[in-house]
């Protein structure tokens, strides 16, 4: 099997994203009456769902492009997976996000996030046959070449899902 190890802030969700949806609902209020708190409001009611923060549209679609590429599985690395492997996974189906989850990492006594998916792979490793580690923060990351860095600010781009489907479909 094919694993993608999936950090979502700064992956699915990137900074730019996040500062079109703030531009677009205050530029609704010019000329109004300035009401931070209902800008605010806005923003928070568009932008998220009963799960936390919507994904960035563009971002998503690369995703479905990698995966397509691939037939990779997600398993979730993200702080998300506090939620639970079925909150994850009705989530996926609610957004009718590509791909299939199929585990989430599990938290480790270090808290570190390298630590936790070095335990998946020992567990697994016979079941994995290639893996990527799809994450905005690597320094937590140990050091190998199956660690794609994504910029936050633009998310998944399509230089990084050509890296990842590199990866993945290596022989």
């Amino acid at each position: 099997m094919k694993v993608i190890f999936l950090d979502f802030d700064g992956v699915l969700n990137s900074v730019d994203n996040m500062n079109s949806y703030g531009a677009s609902i205050r530029s609704r209020y010019l000329g109004d009456d300035y009401d931070a708190m209902a800008i605010s409001k806005n923003l928070l009611s568009e932008t998220r769902d009963k799960y936390g923060q919507l994904f960035d549209d563009r971002c998503v679609r690369w995703l479905e492009y990698i995966i397509s590429s691939t037939g990779a599985k997600i398993v979730v690395s993200s702080t998300w997976r506090m939620a639970g492997l079925s909150v994850m996974k009705e989530m996926w189906k609610f957004r009718k996000l590509p791909g299939e989850i199929v585990d989430v990492t599990q938290i480790s006594q270090s808290g570190i996030r390298g630590d936790e998916i070095g335990d998946y792979l020992d567990f697994y490793h016979e079941t994995i046959e290639q893996h990527v580690v799809i994450d905005d923060d690597v320094d937590d990351l140990f050091d190998t070449p199956n660690v794609v860095q994504i910029n936050c600010y633009t998310g998944i781009m399509s230089y990084d899902a050509d890296k990842i489907i590199k990866i993945l479909n290596k022989e």
